[in-house]
């Protein structure tokens, strides 16, 4: 059996004539059993989860983190944060594959064209326009100890397994304390060791385990 994306073509041996094929056309979407036509299922992208009282809906296959809607604004706390529920139509999973310069096959997002390789630039620090006011300085209860290998992914600040028992170990070991810091975006990020040790998860970022913290419990210096 052959397949292609518009047209399936079967070749049947007749019983008179072992030598002669039958030639039929398979319209797309459908396939072929014997003589009998079938219609193909797809694949699902994404299956919902219950919440709480709500429903959210967890992608099943690759998507564009970048403009998939899947963040929202607090007002609270004046910055972007994980959405609680999502929708299947809050995802964008229009994902094309192309080749780079060097030959290397990659992702990219039909949609928006960015490079899944990429990190997305401006969700750990999207904020509303803020309203003019004196600048303060701000100082650090504790010297900051930076996360050696920390990265920011779907609203969390993450780190390895073992920096992030390194840095706790570290904060109870120092009289002096520290803060837990992280770079991104050219900003310098911090939180305290309480909340650090306290708000974090397990996480698989590009098949790593890993240590994340909400972004919304780190502060800008």
């Amino acid at each position: 059996m052959l397949h292609s994306h518009s047209v399936t073509v079967k070749w049947v041996l007749s019983p008179y004539n072992p030598m002669m094929a039958t030639v039929r056309d398979v319209p797309e979407g459908q396939g072929m059993s014997g003589h009998e036509l079938y219609e193909l299922s797809d694949d699902p992208s994404a299956y919902e989860r219950r919440m709480g009282q709500n429903t959210t809906t967890v992608p099943l296959t690759v998507f564009c983190p970048s403009c998939s809607d899947i963040v929202q604004y607090d007002r609270r706390i004046n910055a972007v944060v994980p959405k609680w529920t999502v929708r299947e139509s809050d995802f964008v999973f229009n994902i094309l594959y192309d080749q780079d310069e060097e030959g290397h096959t990659f992702a990219r997002c039909g949609a928006c064209g960015h490079d899944l390789r990429e990190e997305v630039k401006g969700l750990a620090s999207k904020t509303q326009p803020k309203q003019r006011k004196r600048k303060k300085e701000r100082t650090l209860l504790a010297p900051a100890e930076h996360l050696a290998d920390g990265l920011y992914h779907n609203g969390y600040f993450a780190c390895s397994v073992d920096e992030f028992k390194r840095v706790a170990k570290k904060g109870h070991e120092d009289k002096l304390g520290i803060s837990p810091a992280i770079e991104f975006g050219g900003t310098t990020y911090v939180i305290s060791l309480s909340k650090f040790i306290t708000f974090w998860k397990e996480m698989e970022i590009e098949g790593k385990t890993m240590v994340g913290v909400p972004r919304i419990y780190w502060k800008e210096v």
